[in-house]
């Protein structure tokens, strides 16, 4: 080897992933390696002036290594593409290992002001700063997510998942926790986000997806902004499922008392707040409040959208958990047979709000004594949800928490077991180990071990439940627990 190869060796220090860009780089480009040495020193130059450094000591051998013989490829393919380039920068702000040709599909929506470049790839005809690339993937990942009125919306939700962490983490690093983004686009597409997190369970990302969302209205439309008040009465929703219950009445109130302002109160958003706040009431056990405030939001809801409209057969299905919990069990059969015939007209056999009224049936058909078609709503549901929205979502856990219930009740006391085995896990996982729905299975779990004489483990569930929650709450809300 001659004294030139030998330099590179050394620069490289052996490593065998800048060797590997070298050696490509070489043989492409048909290079010889003295100018790859030269363009090695000059690129390492630029590296540290770009980062800051006074020193070459102050980076490692590696890093120095590989970050440049990097840099040199990726110049040449500037040189040969400024697209293709382009491309590669917007890929590192999404996830890298599913990055398919429909991630760009947003940008042949011309309502936004997409770069030239970026439109061109998406159509197939064919520099900005790392903050430019970093909102044009937030936006791109926004657009993108399905709402759930869109068949088989929890596949695209599902494949977008990894993107919405990467952009999310790229977030994090460079605006902090509370760094405001303004603008209306990336706005919108952080709201796509939560929706998105929101959908697949993850309640803490939606959270905080929600709170940069309504900092940026808040400051870029005002207070009692439509916009604002939506993303008011979503957080509402958010903190009611963590079980942060003061906090999901102050969204709820500080909603409905904007809207009834803003919009009026008769109109479609306002009494979405007031079904909202029935369902609150219903989870606190106020019952009569809860009835009221549903009664108001039906008749608003069949005025303003109509009888067979999904979001009023929502509040007709909510009617159904409330006439159960007050022991009308005839009415409450009647509003849930209306509620499921039009979901499934509307949304299918097979959507997540059809599976969540197929679910409260069967907890009604136990009431009423009626096993076999209990087992087979129940079972229906699971076999739904596992299917969508997935086997760890809070909607599928309730319902395998429910079948736990069911075995329970007819003497299968190991199926029972496993099932509250497997809801315990999920929701712990998915809601944390203090929220009132964890701490529903494990008071269920020491009801079990009762049951069976085992005693020290049904004293330990119990000791276990007692810190987070001493009265743990039937869930008065869309989604029933199967009674025990």
């Amino acid at each position: 080897m001659d004294e030139t190869g030998q330099e590179l060796l050394g620069l490289l220090d052996g490593l065998p992933l800048a060797l590997a860009q070298a050696a490509t780089y070489l043989r492409e480009t048909k290079l010889d390696a003295a100018t790859y040495v030269r363009f090695y020193k000059q690129q390492w130059g630029d590296l540290l002036k770009s980062e800051g450094e006074a020193e070459p000591s102050l980076v490692g051998y590696e890093q120095r290594s590989i970050g440049t013989t990097w840099a040199i490829s990726f110049e040449a393919i500037r040189a040969r593409n400024e697209n293709a380039a382009n491309l590669l920068r917007l890929w590192a702000f999404v996830d890298n290992k599913d990055f398919w040709h429909g991630l760009l599909q947003a940008s042949m929506d011309g309502d936004y002001k997409w770069p030239s470049w970026l439109y061109g790839l998406a159509s197939g005809k064919i520099g900005a700063k790392k903050e430019g690339y970093f909102r044009l993937a937030l936006v791109l990942v926004g657009r993108l997510v399905p709402g759930n009125e869109m068949k088989n919306y929890w596949v695209l939700q599902r494949r977008l998942l990894p993107h919405a962490e990467m952009v999310s983490w790229w977030m994090g690093q460079m605006y902090g926790g509370a760094g405001l983004l303004e603008d209306t686009w990336t706005i919108n597409a952080i709201h796509k986000l939560g929706g998105l997190y929101a959908g697949q369970s993850r309640l803490k990302e939606a959270e905080a997806m929600c709170q940069r969302v309504l900092q940026g209205r808040e400051r870029a439309l005002g207070l009692n902004h439509t916009s604002t008040l939506q993303t008011v009465n979503n957080l509402g929703i958010l903190y009611q499922k963590q079980g942060q219950l003061k906090e999901a009445e102050t969204m709820y109130q500080r909603a409905l008392q904007g809207r009834e302002k803003v919009l009026g109160p008769n109109h479609a958003l306002t009494v979405d707040t007031v079904n909202n706040l029935g369902i609150f009431y219903a989870h606190q056990g106020r019952l009569g409040k809860a009835e009221a405030l549903y009664q108001r939001a039906l008749q608003g809801k069949e005025k303003a959208l109509g009888p067979e409209n999904t979001s009023t057969l929502d509040t007709v299905n909510n009617l159904g958990i409330l006439y159960r919990t007050q022991g009308r069990r005839q009415e409450a059969e009647e509003v849930y047979q209306r509620a499921l015939q039009g979901l499934e007209k509307a949304l299918g056999p097979e959507h997540i709000d059809t599976l969540d009224t197929i679910n409260n049936l069967g907890i009604l058909y136990h009431d009423q004594g009626r096993l076999q078609e209990t087992m087979e709503m129940i079972q229906r549901a699971l076999l739904g949800r596992e299917k969508a929205p997935g086997p760890k979502h809070a909607s599928t856990l309730l319902t395998v928490n429910n079948l736990g219930n069911l075995n329970r009740n007819h003497g299968r006391l190991q199926e029972a077991e496993a099932m509250y085995k497997r809801a315990l896990q999920g929701r712990e996982e998915a809601l944390g180990p203090n929220h009132t729905s964890t701490l529903e299975t494990v008071n269920n779990l020491g009801i079990l071990y009762r049951d069976q004489g085992r005693l020290q483990e049904a004293k330990a569930m119990y000791q276990r439940r007692l810190p987070g929650n001493r009265a743990v709450l039937e869930a008065y809300h869309r989604k029933s627990e199967l009674p025990l």
